[in-house]
């Protein structure tokens, strides 16, 4: 969050300081979550760059397999009996079974760092939920000990004075504004 959200300073308004200083935590919160988002953006592109490397090697193994029994075909037609085309057609099968042994490791290993991303992902929201959330609550907590206090000033102002003198509220406006003056 790179602006500051401003208030606008009254006589009878919220401490100052109490709601500066609730802001830089959610700011401080709210900066967290995205330096840990953005770990998480790069620690998924390398996951996706050791995809993209694994399915570089398949599709080499894939070309080779192409080309070894495209080799054994043509060995086969010439002469089927001979042992040396029995061997190559074995080794062209081993060759098979490693571009799909491969293919089946690069797609779990696709999938796992999908997952785990999208779990790390969703694990970081529901914090930053939390974080807003409490966030709110500490806010509204820190209001109605605000009223609390007032509430009681005034009853304690209204008691101590004289019944012809009871509005206590320039008492009150004069306690804001010292407490205003004093965040100045």
């Amino acid at each position: 969050m790179d602006e500051k959200i401003k208030f606008k300073k009254s006589f009878r308004g919220y401490n100052q300081g109490a709601v500066d200083r609730f802001f830089e935590k959610i700011r401080q919160d709210y900066n967290n979550g995205c330096a840990q988002n953005s770990s998480l953006s790069a620690e998924r592109r390398s996951h996706i760059d050791l995809i993209n490397e694994q399915t570089k090697k398949i599709s080499e193994l894939e070309d080779a397999y192409k080309r070894l029994e495209s080799e054994h075909i043509k060995l086969k037609e010439a002469d089927p009996i001979d042992s040396l085309t029995a061997q190559k057609h074995a080794a062209g099968q081993a060759m098979m079974d490693a571009i799909i042994e491969a293919e089946i490791f690069a797609n779990s290993r696709t999938a796992a760092a999908n997952a785990e991303a999208d779990q790390i992902l969703g694990k970081a929201k529901r914090e930053a939920d939390n974080i807003v959330r409490d966030a709110y609550a500490e806010l509204a907590m820190v209001c109605a000990k605000r009223d609390e206090i007032m509430n009681s000033l005034r009853s304690s102002l209204e008691s101590i004075m004289p019944s012809e003198s009871r509005d206590v509220t320039p008492v009150i406006a004069d306690v804001e504004l010292q407490e205003f003056v004093s965040t100045l």
